[in-house]
């Protein structure tokens, strides 16, 4: 994991770092929390946790991150796919809207 990019996120600093083999791959670090998620398509997936506290599961490692990643990014749909993103205009539907308006 090389990239590494730093932002402000409710007064905790986060990390996030992806994977140099799967660019969707992102391991994001907010406080001591650690977690997989898969960024692509306009969106985003968590995966699960790179760590565990005491009494919990263990977390996903780098190898079964990559698996599960390969596997969301080809299950997840865009979000035009899914009618989330902005429809838009064209200089045709503009110019229509003009001439109705104008007579």
């Amino acid at each position: 994991m090389s990239r590494h990019s730093r932002v402000m996120v409710a007064r905790e600093e986060s990390y996030d770092y992806y994977d140099t083999e799967q660019s969707y791959l992102q391991l994001r670090q907010c406080g001591r929390r650690v977690g997989w998620f898969v960024r692509a398509k306009g969106r985003s997936k968590k995966l699960g946790d790179a760590s565990h506290a005491r009494g919990e599961p263990p977390g996903l490692s780098p190898s079964k991150a990559r698996l599960e990643a390969g596997k969301a990014y080809f299950s997840m749909k865009s979000r035009s796919a899914l009618g989330l993103a902005y429809a838009g205009w064209t200089w045709s539907v503009a110019d229509r809207h003009y001439q109705a308006s104008v007579g």
